[in-house]
């Protein structure tokens, strides 16, 4: 089983955590209006291909 490099796993957690923080803040900052689509009206909201 080969060593870990702990501090490249702190580096990348780290970066993961402020990643989940921006999201975080994205999904926060959305505003919802019930029967709109607001994924096919903005593309910088949501991320996901539309089917």
């Amino acid at each position: 089983m080969p060593l870990l490099n702990l501090a490249d796993q702190v580096q990348q957690l780290r970066a993961l955590a402020l990643d989940f923080e921006a999201l975080h803040t994205r999904v926060r900052d959305l505003s919802y209006t019930p029967g709109t689509d607001d994924c096919a009206r903005s593309a910088r909201s949501c991320s996901r291909p539309r089917t």
